[in-house]
């Protein structure tokens, strides 16, 4: 039977523009799950996934089922799910019918089956496909159909959903394209950043929920962060300084501070970052809604690391070209990579007031007047690579 048959094209191209309305934001995975269902004869139909890189539980999405069995599944029965460890082996982008994944005289004799799939009008026939399944990534698409529908509905989804791979596949990957390209401009606008940082959401436990490329590389380089097996922030390279930094991290990622920071030297000889941590909560917004475009429902934490390879270039030309003492020098350096008045006296284990006096000496020797002219002063000379000499 050719596509055609499956769904006409108009309605095809209906039905894939609702998919990258979804996935732009402009509508819900739900509402493009409900005219999935509808368009497939009123059937059960599911898109979960998570990217533990990019989005944690980034889709989470059904449409046909009861609420009280989905709340049932997500307590208990996903545990005894007879699909489940066959469904896990399978290759990415083929329909796979149910039948395949479990011998149907086992699956009749299951809690599951008894308890989940039965009661509610006997769906124990479907299929379902991988969208994604890496390391780091994995999504599915599928559907569960009552035992009394005819061959040709569980025919027309299967054929349906083997089509359906290739756009959702482009879709998925457009959306975290998107969330990430707009949180990265966000943070960056807010900070009032030159340069693009690493960019990393975390959870209450430390848990990575996003990572922007810049954060990726230093992941792959285990430089300045690295991650466990559990997708949980490492902070440091693998020495004892890594414990350290880690405990100090756990204290703070549940505390109530809104934000915090410290700078962190590198292997490399002349480098260091600079780790800055914001909290968020779901209805912050930075420049768009965060539960919308990240699936993100509980507070976390924004964390920017910044690589500043000529800190001490820097602060020696202030010292030197400008007169600035070690301390006025050092406090500059700091405000320009973003930090609060309140962020430098903490790093620095000084009063507000001793950093507000040292900012007030700087600012005179350098001839400015409002402290965001120190940010544009410090990339004067960072553009000027002659006065760093």
């Amino acid at each position: 039977m050719p596509d055609t048959d499956v769904l006409g094209e108009d309605a095809f191209s209906k039905l894939t523009t609702t998919m990258f309305s979804a996935a732009m934001g402009q509508t819900s995975w739900d509402y493009f799950l409900d005219e999935l269902s509808r368009r497939s004869g009123n059937i059960g139909t599911q898109l979960v996934g998570f990217d533990s890189d990019n989005l944690e539980t980034s889709v989470q999405a059904t449409s046909g089922y009861d609420p009280d069995y989905l709340n049932s599944f997500a307590e208990h029965y996903n545990e005894v799910n007879v699909y489940a460890p066959s469904f896990a082996m399978l290759p990415v982008g083929v329909a796979i019918d149910c039948e395949a994944m479990a011998p149907p005289e086992e699956i009749v004799k299951s809690e599951f089956y008894n308890d989940w799939l039965r009661p509610q009008e006997d769906i124990i026939h479907g299929s379902a496909a991988f969208i994604f399944k890496n390391d780091t990534r994995v999504f599915a698409l599928g559907a569960n159909i009552r035992r009394r529908e005819s061959e040709e509905v569980k025919l027309r989804w299967k054929r349906l959903l083997n089509r359906l791979v290739p756009p959702l596949q482009q879709a998925l990957e457009f959306s975290f394209a998107l969330a990430g390209s707009k949180l990265e401009t966000a943070m960056v606008a807010n900070h009032g950043l030159r340069n693009v940082p690493g960019i990393v959401m975390l959870s209450e436990l430390g848990r990575i929920i996003y990572a922007n490329p810049r954060a990726h590389a230093m992941i792959a380089q285990g430089q300045p962060i690295s991650t466990n097996l559990s997708s949980t922030l490492c902070v440091g390279s693998r020495s004892a300084n890594q414990q350290v930094n880690n405990e100090f991290l756990r204290r703070n990622l549940p505390s109530s501070s809104p934000s915090f920071a410290f700078t962190l030297s590198s292997d490399v000889v002349g480098s260091s970052y600079q780790f800055r941590f914001s909290k968020l909560t779901p209805d912050a917004q930075i420049a768009f809604p965060l539960d919308a475009l990240l699936g993100f429902s509980e507070q976390c934490t924004i964390l920017l690391i910044s690589e500043t390879k000529t800190t001490s270039d820097l602060i020696n030309t202030l010292q030197t070209k400008y007169h600035l003492s070690q301390a006025e020098a050092e406090i500059v350096a700091l405000i320009a990579e973003g930090l609060s008045t309140r962020q430098i006296s903490d790093y620095r284990e000084v009063s507000i007031l001793t950093v507000r006096s040292q900012v007030k000496h700087a600012m005179s020797k350098l001839d400015i007047h409002k402290r965001v002219d120190i940010v544009r002063f410090v990339q004067r000379i960072n553009n000027a690579p002659s006065l760093l000499v």
